[in-house]
């Protein structure tokens, strides 16, 4: 509702459209509750909203002095059913998306305006899931919204100049929301269904405007694989499961199909980091086992990535290839050198690989010195219980 509405009236409105959405999900709690769910609840929801910024802005003022009294009418007239068509809302959230990523707003408030705006999401969810606290939060939002007004924000797609920087943004923050939720590190839970569903329906109504852009196909084919492998992720008690441990016959597989028809129709000109982790994750999830994995394949995969890609989350993987691959020294030497990086001498994941491979060295007290590393960071609760009972078996 908040895409249509911006859509009509623009985003100089955009404090006062949320507040009417708002205020309709209010009356909808209480009405719904003792009247019962009307006939038609998304036209009941539009309907009420529009009325109700309709006579915001008329208190305001605004009509006379900003806003064309002809077109006012028109909007005043027009049909619910018609703002409710799957094309017009799929249109104005296209159009949000860009407005979210656009370069006048602050990167870090881009992923926070885009889960509030198009996806809905409470401040307190998204304080959790972008591990910043809500007043921090509440100071990105108000700058964004304030570059929509000082910046005059349109709701409009980017001509061709701008169209490759602003589709490579918005691609980066649709793959930033899709991690969100699979590799979150909320309390409740490691992962969240609905950030994850989010993401892919936001990306393929990208697609359905932009049909021939490779590297959106290889991100929906990155985000298709990763999903169909969902269900097998945690285990009954809640624990994460790694690759290794997960029962493949919990794979949706018309969803690993459809995501290597993606990858197929992502082949193009552009090699893109998206193009890359996908090609891995389908090494990985069309090996029959872990004894049959082609670890020399994706090391290259790898490689390619360093070159073009270079950061300390690839060297990490890279190193468990190369350990993978018989190159056990040169895996510890990159590890040990990760331990002095800013992104990942605090991280978890990285103390917790090194635990485990030197366990598998049969090497038990270095071992333990770097899984009691890796408790004393921010492990996911999910991943909690395992550590501590490696931590347990190894101190006896």
């Amino acid at each position: 509702m908040v895409s249509v509405l911006s859509q009509r009236f623009g985003l100089a409105h955009f404090d006062l459209i949320e507040d009417c959405v708002q205020d309709t999900m209010i009356v909808a709690m209480e009405q719904w509750a003792l009247q019962g769910t009307p006939h038609n609840p998304e036209g009941w929801l539009m309907d009420v909203a529009k009325k109700k910024l309709l006579n915001q802005l008329k208190r305001q003022h605004l009509f006379d002095t900003r806003i064309s009294v002809t077109w006012t009418k028109t909007f005043a007239q027009e049909k619910t059913v018609t703002l409710l068509e799957e094309n017009t809302i799929q249109n104005a959230q296209l159009r949000m998306i860009f407005a979210c990523c656009h370069p006048a707003i602050q990167k870090e408030a881009q992923l926070a305006l885009a889960l509030k705006t198009l996806c809905g999401f409470g401040l307190s969810e998204i304080a959790s899931a972008l591990f910043i606290n809500k007043e921090t939060l509440q100071k990105q939002l108000y700058r964004a919204r304030q570059a929509f007004k000082k910046e005059a924000i349109s709701l409009e797609i980017p001509n061709e100049a701008q169209l490759a920087s602003r589709l490579e943004m918005v691609l980066k923050t649709l793959y930033l929301l899709f991690n969100e939720g699979y590799f979150s590190m909320q309390a409740e839970t490691v992962i969240s269904k609905d950030l994850c569903f989010e993401a892919i329906r936001l990306a393929q109504a990208l697609e359905q405007a932009f049909p021939k852009h490779t590297p959106l196909k290889a991100l929906l084919a990155l985000m298709f694989l990763q999903f169909a492998r969902f269900e097998s992720r945690l285990s009954d008690t809640g624990a994460l499961l790694l690759f290794d441990d997960q029962d493949r016959s919990l794979w949706h597989q018309p969803m690993i199909m459809a995501g290597m028809e993606y990858l197929t129709d992502s082949q193009g000109e552009a090699l893109t980091s998206y193009h890359l982790q996908a090609g891995i994750l389908a090494e990985y999830i069309l090996a029959k086992s872990s004894a049959k994995l082609d670890s020399q394949q994706i090391a290259k995969y790898y490689e390619l990535m360093l070159a073009l890609y270079p950061n300390e989350v690839v060297q990490l993987n890279y190193a468990v290839v190369l350990y993978q691959i018989d190159k056990k020294t040169a895996a510890f030497e990159l590890l040990h050198q990760l331990t002095s990086t800013k992104k990942l001498s605090n991280h978890w994941l990285l103390y917790y690989t090194l635990g485990e491979l030197y366990q598998q060295e049969n090497a038990p007290q270095d071992a333990l010195i770097y899984f009691n590393q890796c408790i004393q960071t921010s492990v996911p609760n999910a991943f909690r219980t395992k550590l501590e009972e490696k931590i347990a078996l190894l101190s006896s």
